[in-house]
């Protein structure tokens, strides 16, 4: 199994799940993309095999994204991995992909380790673990029978660095991000590059201080604590929100040119995916994820309408 093209979230999982693939296929390409960004960018590959890792289907996109898919599919293998709820209708439009397709519970990290782990060193479980541990899916019976090779007390240190140095760099620094993978693909731990060690350390003297500042922000209308534009890590700001505001679900937005970045962090009582889904694309915008995490962007200026739509869903639970 050989691929040309590596195409992955730029989360912590996804940037696991490409140092796995890549440790097999040195030569390939990576390439980040994102949920309302996948269908363009898939767009740019003209040619070669193609892995996807960790990237969610939105609603809005399918149709583009299923085009992309078969079409690449006709001249070379596509496999699509992921840990998120995948429409049939892709998988129906798309009958040449291989797509594996695992629990929410779990990571995407997890499912490459699956699909390419006996062309892998045993020692490359780490890298799979960490990504597990970075999106919440480290309780499944796979990630707890290869923990038990390690000293988890080092594998969550190195999770850590990994986790707080991606939240300390820009979002975009894809050349960074792409620095990681090659990394880790070389079973290289965190802790071993300086300036991993930097900017996770300067992340987490951040965090200290904004922590304090989204408790100081937060909102809350009904069950959704929320805060905007803090400057800082929209997963975390979700989920201090939340903390904050005694709440089912925090929110935390981002304002860019035309649209607003969403995190929506919940204790697992209601399905924070779905209600991304649904909210977001009443507003004309797209979203999706987990039951206990995800994500949405919506247009700008419909912020205010997001938070008062999703709590009006929350009336009574």
């Amino acid at each position: 199994m050989f691929f040309d093209w590596i195409v992955s979230h730029g989360d912590c999982d996804g940037i696991c799940s490409a140092a796995l693939a890549l440790a097999c296929c040195p030569d390939a390409r990576v390439f980040f993309s994102h949920p309302a960004g996948l269908a363009n960018d898939l767009r740019q590959i003209e040619n070669g095999s193609v892995l996807i890792c960790d990237i969610a289907v939105s609603k809005e996109f399918t149709d583009q994204i299923a085009l992309q898919l078969k079409r690449l599919s006709e001249f070379a293998s596509v496999y699509y991995v992921d840990h998120h709820r995948l429409p049939n209708v892709v998988k129906e439009a798309a009958k040449n992909v291989e797509f594996i397709v695992g629990e929410e519970e779990g990571s995407s990290s997890e499912l490459v380790w699956g699909l390419l782990g006996d062309r892998l060193p045993t020692g490359m479980s780490r890298v799979m673990i960490y990504g597990a541990i970075a999106d919440y899916g480290d309780r499944t019976n796979i990630v707890k029978e290869e923990i038990d090779s390690w000293d988890r007390r080092e594998i969550f240190f190195e999770s850590g660095i990994l986790v707080e140095a991606l939240e300390g760099k820009r979002k975009r620094d894809y050349e960074f991000k792409r620095g990681v993978v090659q990394l880790l693909s070389k079973n290289l731990a965190p802790s071993s590059s300086d300036e991993l060690v930097d900017v996770a350390l300067k992340e987490r003297a951040f965090g200290e201080e904004m922590r304090g500042v989204v408790f100081d922000r937060t909102k809350v209308e009904g069950n959704v604590a929320y805060v905007i534009d803090v400057g800082w890590s929209l997963g975390k700001a979700a989920t201090y929100a939340r903390v904050r505001g005694n709440s089912l679900i925090g929110v935390a937005g981002e304002s860019r040119k035309d649209f607003i970045d969403l995190s929506l962090r919940g204790t697992g009582l209601v399905d924070a995916g779905a209600l991304a889904e649904i909210v977001s694309s009443n507003l004309g915008g797209s979203g999706g994820g987990h039951v206990r995490a995800a994500g949405a962007r919506i247009p700008i200026g419909r912020f205010d309408k997001f938070i008062h739509d999703l709590a009006a869903r929350l009336e009574g639970t």
